[in-house]
């Protein structure tokens, strides 16, 4: 008889099936941006798929809680890593690695998570509308940087807000259009080239203003309860800079 071997990491490889939840909607921006799904042959017949996600090892807490989330008892390894500014240094990352057919097709073919994406199409159908807001989260969260400082160019101190998302260009057409339809921007917002002297998908969707940029960090991250924590402090110092 044979006896069927019980496999030794276990997690929900079915969690993003459908996009039907705060938690799903914040991981799968997240990972979308910040994560990677690698696929190769086996044998020279089938796909074997790998999702991996490697954070700076200040944010290992943060892959804890993408365990708890998939329900995930596999073990995050810590590795160093070339800097990406400076090659001949080196960072500690933390990593989770995911190898199962199910999770990394359904990534890679329904959510179009491959090697170089430049398209989103494949993506933006599947969250609903009142989880976008967290979607979005997820996005900021791996792309993106919250400011805020006084501006002392003129006679008198003045408050200044940001947040910049630092992505694929047709994903900050999704999130500005969003921002548009909830109110939250009065306009299209003209993005930055990462690179102005390569060519790039990436561009910077930076928004500014006291009061307009203070709403989409509060809109994104008020009564939420899945976060970054770092990103997530500097929302509630943002809202305590500007109620001073």
């Amino acid at each position: 008889m044979e006896v069927k071997k019980i496999p030794k990491y276990t997690f929900d490889k079915f969690f993003f099936d459908e996009i039907d939840t705060e938690q799903k909607a914040y991981w799968l921006g997240f990972i979308w941006c910040d994560g990677t799904v690698t696929r190769r042959k086996r044998d020279g017949k089938c796909w074997e798929y790998c999702m991996k996600l490697d954070l700076s090892s200040i944010d290992k807490k943060h892959i804890e809680k993408f365990k708890n989330a998939i329900q995930s008892n596999h073990v995050i390894r810590n590795y160093k890593s070339p800097s990406f500014f400076d090659k001949s240094k080196t960072h500690e990352i933390s990593r989770i690695a995911l190898y199962n057919k199910h999770l990394g097709e359904n990534l890679y073919l329904n959510y179009g998570m491959i090697p170089y994406r430049d398209s989103i199409d494949k993506l933006k159908d599947k969250i609903p509308n009142h989880l976008i807001k967290d979607f979005i989260r997820g996005v900021v969260d791996a792309d993106g940087s919250i400011n805020f400082y006084y501006d002392e160019t003129s006679n008198w101190k003045t408050k200044k807000v940001s947040i910049q998302i630092t992505t694929l260009e047709c994903l900050n057409d999704f999130i500005n259009e969003h921002f548009l339809n909830k109110g939250l921007l009065k306009m299209n917002l003209k993005q930055i080239k990462r690179h102005k002297d390569r060519d790039s998908n990436c561009r910077t969707l930076s928004i500014s203003g006291r009061i307009q940029a203070t709403n989409i960090i509060s809109y994104l991250y008020e009564n939420s309860s899945i976060s970054l924590d770092r990103k997530y402090q500097r929302y509630e110092e943002v809202k305590k800079f500007v109620e001073e």
